[in-house]
């Protein structure tokens, strides 16, 4: 949900405002904040059982001994993965306008692109935590290799389309488009 209202709001921040960099800036944080309220607003109408009252807000000390462990590895991993492309924009940025809105397009490209899978793992990785909880071993062996099948096609089949269509893509995501930001993109 936020990449879509992301992409949305970027192209009426950025290119129908033409707020630049602020625009992006507040495109990311009502996307975020916007898909936060859609969850928030479903939970509620759809699963009332589920929806948090501000009584539930308590921490409990030994629920969170028990997710530590189960949530280490994607903290982690989320650590490096933003560290990396904060890293990585950093050396962007040196390169000039062109070759920033070619990687700026790319990355929205390749968020989108990816959230089906980053569901599917997330997913997988709940349901194993599930099972693992009721001492069901075979599901989880299950449940990863179906997870893994499912990731593998989608990743396959998505960078087919990525690789195919790219130069039909990137000029979506921005307006004056010039042959860096292009073949950057």
């Amino acid at each position: 949900t936020a990449s879509v209202i992301h992409i949305g709001l970027d192209i009426f921040f950025v290119g129908g405002l033409g707020l630049n960099t602020f625009g992006a800036g507040v495109s990311t944080a009502l996307s975020q904040g916007i898909s936060a309220l859609v969850c928030i607003v479903y939970l509620y109408k759809t699963q009332p059982l589920l929806a948090f009252k501000p009584k539930d807000l308590v921490i409990d000390k030994s629920c969170i001994k028990e997710l530590i462990p189960y949530s280490s590895a994607s903290a982690v991993q989320q650590t490096f993965l933003y560290a990396g492309k904060l890293l990585i924009q950093g050396a962007v940025n040196g390169f000039g306008v062109s070759v920033i809105a070619g990687y700026d397009a790319a990355t929205k490209i390749e968020s989108f692109a990816l959230a089906p899978g980053d569901g599917v793992s997330s997913s997988a990785s709940a349901l194993c935590a599930k099972n693992m909880g009721a001492n069901d071993k075979k599901m989880v062996k299950t449940t990863m290799k179906v997870g893994t099948v499912i990731t593998l096609c989608y990743d396959f089949l998505i960078c087919v389309v990525l690789f195919t269509l790219s130069p039909k893509l990137v000029p979506l995501f921005i307006a004056d488009i010039s042959p860096t930001a292009l073949e950057t993109g």
